[in-house]
Order: C-alpha cells, then sequence, then structure tokens
C-alpha cells in the first residue's frame, strides 16, 4: 500500500507558525505600549492558544 502524501499538512504548518510569530510579536508590541506586566503577557498567550 502507497501512503499519499497530504499536500495541504505542510501549508498549515507553515501557517501555524506564521499565526504563532503574529501573536508573539502582537503581545510584545501591545506589552511594550501599554507596559503590561509580564505575568498578564503570560496569561493572555496562554488564554489565545487555548481558544
Amino acid at each position: 500500500m502507497l501512503k499519499k502524501k497530504n499536500p495541504n499538512k505542510g501549508v498549515l504548518f507553515a501557517w501555524n507558525y506564521i499565526y504563532i510569530g503574529a501573536m508573539f510579536w502582537s503581545i510584545f508590541i501591545i506589552s511594550r505600549c501599554r507596559k503590561i506586566n509580564q505575568l498578564e503577557i503570560y496569561k493572555l498567550s496562554i488564554l489565545r492558544v487555548l481558544l
């Protein structure tokens, strides 16, 4: 039996990295602007990952 490779899997994987990267930068920029403490940023990142 030949195993079919899903071409969309690699694309989704790449988009996942882009999404995580964008999320990280948005949190970083917001924290720089509003001077939110590190714990709040950590909580926000966890909530965003879970949602």
